[in-house]
């Protein structure tokens, strides 16, 4: 197995996992990101989980082409784009919840989201 195929699979999997959880368990995610609002280092502390996971799937998934697995390399940057914003500006985080309410329902969307994604990688990797 390719460690590009192991990528695909890794987040196919992760998708469902996270997506799943963000539908039956809203509240408890809400309830996660409530008390990162009040604190500054906040996106420092997103950032660090962020970049290692973005980099990794750059690195052993850098292609671009027009299929599903797309879907794994874009989210590759992503996550490293948004870890980067939440490294060097901080605060991009606390202004971004001063814009949004937490609320389950913005979790259960996202999860369903998710589970798409999640579902469309495995029906391509597996």
């Amino acid at each position: 197995m390719t460690a590009s195929l192991l990528v695909e699979r890794w987040c196919a999997a992760g998708f469902l996992v996270f997506g799943l959880s963000h539908m039956v368990q809203a509240g408890k995610w809400v309830a996660l990101f409530q008390p990162l609002r009040e604190r500054e280092t906040a996106g420092l502390l997103l950032g660090l989980f962020y970049l290692p996971l973005g980099l990794a799937i750059i690195l052993l998934h850098p292609a671009w082409t027009w299929s599903p697995a797309v879907i794994v390399t874009f989210t590759g940057w992503a996550l490293t784009a948004k870890s980067l914003v939440y490294l060097l500006l901080p605060g991009a985080l606390q202004s971004m919840f001063r814009r949004c309410e937490l609320k389950a329902r913005a979790f259960r969307i996202a999860g369903a989201a998710m589970i798409l994604l999640g579902a469309v990688l495995a029906w391509e990797c597996c």
